[in-house]
């Protein structure tokens, strides 16, 4: 289902319940998304920042590598749009001369 059959679906929901005592529900605002344990991601976001440091290491030529700081911390998530999220771990890539 894409995003725009999942808030017709919500709505029709939220329409169709009928309040009991004090309880009330309302759709308010536009959907919103998580990410469940988001470290499960952590190779696959891994292994992009490593494809990005061969690449770069390549552009710079052989006596140049790169140092990668930052892959210690977590995984992160972004809204990328209504239904996507961005995975990412905030990293610094440095090209130093090779020793």
């Amino acid at each position: 289902m894409d995003a725009q059959g999942a808030q017709t679906a919500i709505t029709a929901f939220v329409k169709s319940v009928k309040p009991v005592g004090r309880a009330l529900m309302n759709e308010t605002g536009d959907l919103t998304l998580s990410v469940v344990a988001p470290d499960q991601y952590r190779g696959a976001v891994a292994e992009a920042i490593a494809k990005d440091a061969r690449e770069m290491a390549s552009r710079v030529g052989p006596d140049y590598g790169v140092e990668i700081e930052g892959l210690s911390r977590p995984v992160e998530w972004a809204r990328a749009g209504l239904s996507e999220v961005l995975l990412y771990m905030p990293y610094k890539l440095v090209v130093v001369p090779k020793r």
